[in-house]
């Protein structure tokens, strides 16, 4: 009697969890207005109560087509936790929008509906994090990573200590004071003869006007153009005072560069000896003005 007892009792049960025609048919209504709504997971649910055998034939082949079709285009995530050293993190209890999704990650994607989710993860012992991500429509086995914990303290950072600002004192390596001021002399010599080079050009255009105002003959000057020619001659001599000077001043200056460069050693000498020497070039006359300690 017991036998027949529990046989009757796994028949009782079997035809109760059997869904009845108005269930089907309404479990695959309901299915179609959860995938319009974006409730994929929902209507999943549904189509697997209506694709089965004991459905009508013409209503589970139709939840059997779209529920395949809903695979298709059911978004997943495959969630990846991490420690800030890299790790993997399995035991997470992952929320999505304030419910329980999981509470263990192991690489298996997970179907989402697609819209805009609040994600929270928790992990013993750390402080839980949050991450807002947009899921869409067709996105398979979407990665996403999230690091949960406190980075480790950054390793002091050594700084090296600054070098003392070189002294203006130090004269260029290798050449020593006589060397640097011969050739500083000499550099100067070079530009009193440009100026005494463009000085004797004017002055030769000086003269040449001075001529031309008398008709090209200085002799030929009359009373009406004698004071332009006088103008003229007076600025041609004093041009060719300045040129000769420079030519002298520039002379002296490259040679006796020339010689400093040419005796000065590689060492520097005391500052109580150091010597300069700067020319002076004007309108009336050259200069040459010695600097110096002894």
């Amino acid at each position: 009697s017991v036998g027949v007892v529990a046989l009757a009792a796994g028949i009782s049960s079997r035809a109760q969890a059997a869904p009845t025609k108005k269930q089907c048919v309404d479990d695959n209504a309901t299915a179609q207005e959860l995938q319009r709504d974006g409730h994929f997971a929902s209507a999943s649910e549904r189509l697997n109560h209506c694709a089965v055998r004991s459905c009508p034939a013409i209503v589970s082949e139709d939840c059997a087509r779209r529920l395949n079709d809903l695979k298709m285009v059911q978004p997943t995530l495959v969630l990846d936790v991490k420690t800030p050293a890299g790790t993997s993190i399995v035991s997470v209890r992952v929320s999505m929008d304030g419910e329980l999704l999981t509470e263990h990650l192991d690489g298996t994607p997970l179907p989402i509906d697609p819209g805009a989710h609040v994600f929270t993860f928790e992990v013993d012992g750390q402080r839980p994090a949050t991450d807002q991500l947009i899921v869409r429509e067709g996105e398979t086995a979407r990665h996403e990573r999230v690091v949960i914990g406190e980075p480790p303290p950054a390793a002091p950072t050594v700084v090296a200590p600054l070098l003392p600002p070189p002294s203006t004192d130090v004269p260029i390596p290798g050449l020593g004071t006589r060397r640097v001021l011969g050739l500083s002399a000499a550099g100067l010599g070079v530009v009193a003869v440009v100026v005494g080079t463009v000085s004797g050009l004017l002055a030769r255009s000086a003269w040449s006007e001075a001529k031309a105002a008398c008709g090209g003959d200085p002799s030929h000057c009359t009373t009406s153009n004698v004071d332009d020619a006088s103008t003229h001659r007076s600025k041609a001599v004093s041009d060719g005072n300045l040129s000769t000077a420079a030519f002298v001043a520039g002379g002296v200056l490259i040679a006796g560069g020339a010689f400093l460069a040419l005796t000065g050693g590689a060492h520097d000498e005391p500052k109580a000896h150091r010597m300069a020497v700067v020319p002076g070039v004007g309108r009336q006359g050259v200069a040459l003005l010695v600097q110096g300690g002894f």
